[in-house]
């Protein structure tokens, strides 16, 4: 390869990660805006009961993580939306639909697959992403086979 074909390759690399490192700030722009949308009261997650959940953990404090979990992977879900522009406005009834896929996910991952409670946290946001895309989600698929915590 010559220097030529040599720099233009590096610069191509360099072009991607420079966009991809775009996309990345912009996504946590849009997160942080709906966030901010939240906290200031303009959309409100549904009241959540904790017996469902409680009766799935070990230890009570497990139950403010999940919450703060659910929170987030709803968030990340409407502000991908908006990236990809498929809509995904944040009104009261699109909120509860997709706490209902995350609450779902939950207890079919704790109690029909024995999940633990740290690898049904990490894969919520796969599980609500393939629903609302109208894609099947199976934790056990044979290609998902590697799995490390975040």
């Amino acid at each position: 390869m010559t220097s030529k074909e040599e720099k233009r390759e590096q610069y191509l690399a360099d072009q991607e990660e420079t966009q991809a490192e775009d996309n990345l700030i912009e996504l946590q722009h849009r997160a942080d805006a709906m966030k901010k949308l939240h906290e200031q009261g303009g959309v409100q997650l549904p009241y959540i009961d904790p017996k469902p959940f409680a009766s799935l953990l070990s230890k009570e404090e497990d139950l403010k993580r999940v919450f703060e979990k659910i929170e987030e992977v709803l968030w990340t879900s409407f502000a991908m939306d908006i990236r990809l522009r498929l809509g995904g406005r944040p009104t009261g009834n699109e909120i509860h639909r997709r706490f209902k896929i995350c609450e779902n996910w939950f207890r079919r991952a704790r109690a029909e697959l024995g999940l633990s409670l740290e690898k049904t946290l990490d894969l919520m946001n796969h599980a609500l992403r393939a629903e609302l895309d109208g894609l099947p989600f199976d934790p056990s698929n044979p290609e998902r086979r590697i799995w490390t915590p975040t």
